[in-house]
């Protein structure tokens, strides 16, 4: 499942941002992982270009609704950080 954060316009092509949770692994310079739960942006390909922390909510409702969508990210193979940019493990 993912969800869409906005559309905009930019002349005539319309931008749709794509987002879910997904678990993130990074490598430290001991070949040491370690791994996160993220908010991972896809592009219009359906790619993942972009993620970041994951925020608190504004009500407990709401990190409980965020809680459950969150546990979807085991459910899905792990991106890994590889120079930069995030890549599907298996890819």
């Amino acid at each position: 499942m993912s969800y869409l954060t906005h559309k905009a316009e930019q002349g005539r092509r319309i931008i749709v941002g794509i987002w879910n949770y997904r678990v993130v692994m990074t490598v430290d310079k001991e070949n040491k992982p370690s791994f996160e739960i993220s908010e991972v942006h896809y592009d219009e390909n359906n790619k993942p270009y972009g993620w970041g922390e994951v925020m608190a909510d504004d009500s407990l409702e709401e990190l409980k609704e965020s809680y459950e969508y969150m546990a979807t990210a085991f459910d899905m193979p792990v991106l890994k950080v590889v120079d930069g940019k995030l890549v599907e493990q298996g890819e």
